[in-house]
């Protein structure tokens, strides 16, 4: 029994030890002393537990537990049969000693133990198929591991292209040019990329409508309500204001996601800013709109024109025929002076229609200006003075001089309208350096008033022609129109700044005489 390598013994159905049969493993016990004397106080109970299963099955096989043997701890395989009365305890350091053991037990051992012969030899039977279950068993999960494995390597790297595949998407998705979002059923957000909450100007707590302008927002909550209650598209445009911005225009389409059986699951949506196509066809419609008046106002002044001529023609002709010591000559004069008057207005709208010619000649704009002062002061009111200060020494400019004067005296006349003819205008001039063209500049004819100053809808509509803000009686509003014409015929431009009751500035700018290459035709600020 020199391969034993364990400890059997002979107990009653307490535990007492009634014989050592063999202790191949120095384990520190006697004859009389209970088996659970050696057993670690944790593994008790399960002691008490494989005792008990052996009195109730007549056998106990492989049990491991924890025994305490010169201050060591090990972990044993037990096994146990109930005979005669008696238990027969077998303890071994593994599953192979421990079925050696009980064979020899059952082979060797004088006493009668037929019965623990059979229980052991069928316990040992059912421990080799258990065995070879468990390498079969053992067989099948290597396998499934390896499989386990395999899979486990392609989820990877299915998740790393996956993940690729997510960053690419969500690049994507944060690259377009239009906010993208889904909301569920009940229209609470749900995703969106950034540009949706740049657009709506909110987080991800908040929902777009309380972005929404004020006149605008009762007509859109009544539209997405119905569009949430009834599943339907929605599509809408609203204006969203941001202090100290310009105004914001937004159009927002959503469609419902249903699924088979019809029921609502949520929505996806689009938000895009329309604000510089909005802009754009305004502007297009305000450039129709002034080509259109420009059109008509050509041919007002044509027909008009042709029949100043008839008139003009006929006041001559009578002034020939008339002595002077008639009593009709003066009327004559008067009437002729008056003609030469309109025919000259008639010019100006013509200029501003562009389909007259102007006659450009050089000329010195300081001269100008200081000689127009005595007609300025003729025109001024005593409670308005104008104040001159002239920079742009030397100064040439290529245009109409009876135009440019009459410009002049029409800018004058506009800013002491503004102020009610009490105050002071400032007219000054000065050169200035193109700030995109190296080659250009510019004489700037500056007039400054200190009066009423104008809103910004007036500001868009000034330079119209027939536009005007005095009482009918008190102009027809051609002199802005007509100054504006002489700028843009002239190579220039003329520029309007003015905020309400902060009074206006109007710059008549100009290309200096050898710069007048590619000038822009129009600004307003």
């Amino acid at each position: 029994m020199s391969d034993r390598k364990g400890l059997a013994a002979l107990c009653d159905e307490t535990g007492k030890i009634i014989e050592i049969i063999c202790n191949d493993l120095v384990i520190p016990i006697n004859r009389h002393e209970n088996l659970i004397k050696i057993i670690d106080h944790a593994d008790r109970v399960k002691f008490e537990r494989f005792f008990a299963a052996t009195l109730s099955h007549d056998a106990a096989f492989d049990w491991e537990i924890h025994v305490l043997a010169n201050d060591q701890l090990h972990t044993l395989h037990f096994g146990a049969a109930h005979v005669d009365q008696q238990i027969i305890v077998i303890v071994a350091e593994s599953r192979k000693y421990l079925v050696r053991l009980s064979e020899q037990i059952a082979n060797d051992t004088g006493i009668s133990l037929s019965r623990l012969r059979q229980v052991l030899q069928e316990t040992t039977r059912q421990i080799n198929a258990r065995t070879e279950q468990d390498r079969h068993l053992y067989d099948e999960l290597s396998r499934l591991n390896n499989q386990l494995a395999t899979t486990q390597r392609m989820l990877i790297k299915s998740n790393v292209q996956l993940s690729r595949a997510n960053q690419e998407l969500r690049a994507l998705y944060d690259s377009l040019p239009v906010g993208v979002f889904s909301l569920d059923e009940h229209g609470q957000l749900v995703q969106a990329n950034a540009l949706y909450f740049t657009l709506a100007g909110v987080d991800a707590s908040q929902h777009w409508l309380e972005r929404v302008n004020v006149e605008d927002k009762a007509r859109l909550q009544a539209a997405w309500l119905r569009a949430i209650t009834e599943a339907l598209p929605f599509e809408n445009q609203y204006q969203r204001n941001e202090p100290g911005k310009s105004p914001r225009y937004l159009s927002i389409k959503t469609l419902p996601l249903q699924n088979e059986r019809g029921d609502l699951n949520g929505f996806v949506g689009v938000m895009e800013d329309i604000s510089v196509r909005l802009r754009a066809e305004e502007q297009m419609r305000e450039i129709e709109r002034q080509n259109a008046v420009r059109k008509l106002t050509g041919g007002l002044a044509h027909h008009l024109n042709n029949i100043m001529l008839v008139i003009l023609g006929s006041a001559e002709q009578l002034i020939d025929e008339l002595s002077p010591a008639d009593t009709a000559y003066e009327s004559a004069k008067m009437n002729m002076r008056a003609t030469e008057r309109a025919a000259s207005l008639v010019r100006r709208l013509k200029i501003f229609s562009g389909i007259a010619i102007i006659e450009a000649n050089a000329i010195g704009v300081n001269e100008t200006l200081i000689s127009l002062e005595e007609r300025i002061d003729q025109v001024l009111p005593k409670t308005c003075k104008l104040v001159l200060d002239l920079q742009a020494t030397g100064a040439t400019i290529k245009a109409d001089s009876s135009v440019f004067e009459e410009s002049i005296i029409e800018l004058i006349i506009n800013a002491n309208q503004a102020m009610n003819g009490q105050g002071v205008i400032s007219l000054c001039d000065y050169i200035e350096a193109d700030a995109r063209h190296e080659d250009r500049r510019w004489v700037i004819i500056q007039i400054e008033d200190s009066g009423c100053g104008m809103d910004e809808i007036t500001l868009k509509r000034v330079r119209e022609p027939f536009f005007s803000t005095r009482e009918i009686g008190q102009g027809i509003g051609l002199g802005l129109s007509l100054v504006d014409g002489f700028a843009r015929a002239s190579g220039g431009i003329l520029e309007i700044e003015s905020e309400l009751n902060r009074g206006t500035c109007v710059k008549l700018k100009l290309p200096l005489a050898d710069s007048r290459e590619g000038v822009p035709s129009e600004i307003i600020t």
